[in-house]
């Protein structure tokens, strides 16, 4: 794409994601939108928002003394953006960010059997003169590029659009908004439903309904309002291909997987409110019965305590209550279903079978033996090495992993008899009168780990990890004990499906030097890294950002909220 085109592409963009709302009589969006979009995410007030935003502690952390060599790498980036915008488009980008001023929303719809497009509303209040600068320039630009100019009246309404090959691009302004977007069927479809009475719009859409009354029950609006329609994407992308066996197969394997049952998936998500830093709710939303690959996801809602075995300093714990036996049947099917009755049976045998093998019965041995309840402790790195590590894994080696067992004496004996095999990397060694079983392969100071304590098979990458698992957590602090979060578990039910707690604060460090790195092109060098000074840990006590998270079985689907609670003034 020629830069001039790229500039503005990117100037619209950069619109579509600072969206205001002000006046209250503006019909929202949501009203306007046909009930078939696949995709539609809302800003209601962003100067709502940015209020809130100021008011937080995002901007308290932004602000913060240590962050300017950060803030300055961005502000580079961004005069050098400006300069290029206004060299090749002639258009001011402060101008750019003056000009929202009400709701931005954007909504990708069906354009036609197998045809998608996108439109992006932009309340512009009384800036028009900057809007008509801005689409003066694009269609100046569009047209040194070959596109065709045309344009349509639709109820009232010029849209002015321009084609080049399959590729359509437009807009329209009324009553104070400017809408883009692709593809003129979909700016036409708001154009018909501009006065917020159609009824053929997603307000009036009972699952987008079912979304906002479960995850925004406050009477101000929340930051951002957003919802997915997973199938009607599928349906349009199947649509799309020219092989009609190829469609009406793909259609026809839909129920067989269950997937059809997805109605929708939804939320909202908002900042600086009265409890909250950051609240993050939604819905995903399941005609029942469940079935098909959908069971594989199911897990009853019971108390998940934290174990002895986490330290109070994790920087992050995560607990699973999963219906393995049932997913197990779910998986048993679909692989029968492709492959022919008592498939899965069949291979597992042959596995188990297998002289050449480790002799593990896939269902009896491991599967069988496992109650469904998954744990995870994350510690900090505390070492170069442990860096390093993480790095080539993408996992923190000081990472844990509990699976309770219904028989541990049974994987006891699997774990030995593999450790017997000729030529295995498994080998045992004894800590305070109990079992670690090490891999022995390479070079590396750190090796993974199984070992078996408190009804439960856990394992590291990093095994002497399992020494203070094997301590039942002596020596340190505990996670359960910890004020911290029985603050963040206040806000929670008791009974869970999946929860988790995450200190982001250490997490820093990391973070920035990586966007530092990335806005500075890698020029850094080790022995003048502007950050290499920079306390994490001290950092991370100034803005201390826990989150929670927890998902609960709903009638509908599933319910999942997340959060930072607000933090005392």
């Amino acid at each position: 794409m020629p830069r001039r085109l790229l500039l503005l592409v990117a100037s619209c963009a950069f619109f579509c994601s600072s969206r205001l709302l002000s006046a209250e009589e503006k019909i929202p969006a949501e009203r306007v939108v046909p009930s078939k979009s696949i995709l539609f995410v809302s800003i209601p007030d962003f100067q709502e928002l940015r209020t809130r935003y100021e008011d937080s502690i995002f901007a308290t952390f932004w602000n913060d003394p240590e962050l300017k060599i950060l803030r300055d790498a961005l502000s580079e980036q961004w005069d050098e953006f400006a300069r290029e915008l206004k060299t090749e488009t002639g258009l001011v980008a402060e101008d750019l960010l003056s000009l929202p001023q009400g709701e931005i929303a954007v909504a990708i719809s069906r354009a036609g059997r197998g045809k998608i497009g996108w439109a992006a509303l932009i309340d512009f209040g009384d800036q028009e003169d900057v809007v008509d600068d801005v689409l003066a320039a694009a269609e100046k630009a569009l047209q040194e590029n070959d596109f065709q100019r045309e344009s349509r009246e639709v109820e009232g309404t010029r849209i002015t659009f321009f084609s080049l090959g399959n590729t359509q691009f437009g807009w329209f302004t009324r009553d104070g908004f400017l809408a883009i977007g692709m593809e003129i069927e979909v700016l036409a479809s708001l154009l018909v439903r501009w006065d917020g009475k159609h009824d053929d719009v997603l307000a009036e859409r009972d699952v987008y309904q079912q979304v906002m009354n479960r995850c925004w029950r406050g009477e101000e609006e929340p930051a951002v309002r957003w919802f997915v329609d997973p199938m009607l994407f599928v349906q349009t992308l199947v649509e799309s291909s020219e092989n009609a066996f190829q469609q009406a197969t793909v259609m026809a394997m839909l129920p067989q997987l269950g997937v059809d049952r997805i109605r929708g998936v939804g939320g909202t998500l908002d900042i600086a409110t009265e409890k909250y830093e950051l609240v993050n709710e939604s819905l995903f939303i399941i005609e029942p019965p469940i079935g098909g690959v959908l069971q594989m996801l199911r897990g009853d809602a019971v108390v998940q305590p934290v174990p002895s075995w986490v330290r109070a300093d994790a920087i992050g714990f995560h607990s699973i209550n999963w219906d393995l036996a049932g997913a197990y049947e779910s998986a048993r099917t679909m692989v029968d279903l492709f492959q022919g009755p008592g498939a899965l049976d069949r291979i597992i045998e042959e596995l188990a079978d297998d002289e050449a093998g480790p002799k593990i019965h896939f269902k009896k041995d491991l599967v069988d033996n496992l109650t469904g309840q998954i744990q995870m402790a994350v510690g900090a790195d505390d070492t170069d090495e442990d860096e390093l590590l993480s790095e080539s894994l993408e996992i923190s080696p000081n990472t844990v992993i509990a699976l309770t067992l219904r028989d541990s004496r049974r994987m006891q004996d699997l774990l030995e008899s593999l450790g017997r095999l000729e030529g295995s990397p498994l080998a045992a060694r004894t800590f305070q009168g109990q079992s670690i079983y090490e891999f022995h392969v390479g070079a590396s100071p750190f090796r993974p780990g199984f070992a078996i304590a408190e009804g439960r098979l856990f394992f590291s990458p990093k095994s002497q990890r399992l020494e203070e698992v094997l301590r039942g957590g002596e020596g340190h602090p505990r996670l359960r004990d910890s004020a911290a979060l029985r603050r963040l578990q206040s806000e929670a039910p008791e009974q869970v499906s999946v929860w988790g707690v995450e200190r982001l604060g250490p997490q820093l460090q990391r973070d920035i030097s990586q966007l530092l790195s990335m806005l500075t092109g890698n020029r850094r060098v080790l022995n003048d890294d502007p950050l290499a000074d920079f306390d994490a840990e001290a950092f991370s006590k100034k803005y201390p950002l826990d989150r929670l998270y927890y998902i609960v079985p709903d009638p509908r689907g599933a319910y999942w909220k997340d959060y930072i609670p607000r933090r005392a003034p």
